[in-house]
């Protein structure tokens, strides 16, 4: 029974990474058109981010650095 919910949680939790993907990008664009910072500074986006109540985005940056700085790079995911 644990292993079914977990599936079915788990397969929530895919479909949610897709939508977080898209949302997390737009969080990205937002601080960036701000200027408030080099998008280099994690700590200083980590901010501005709490700042701005972008909370999917504070997350992101603590499991996906290598993904944010390569988007930030060439705009690849």
């Amino acid at each position: 029974m644990k292993a079914a919910i977990y599936c079915r949680v788990g397969n929530k939790e895919q479909e949610m990474q897709k939508k977080m993907d898209e949302k997390v990008k737009e969080q990205i664009l937002a601080i960036r058109e701000t200027g408030l910072t080099n998008m280099f500074d994690i700590p200083m986006v980590q901010r501005i981010a709490f700042d701005m109540e972008f909370w999917e985005l504070i997350f992101f940056l603590e499991d996906h650095k290598d993904k944010y700085t390569r988007f930030i790079l060439n705009g690849e995911e």
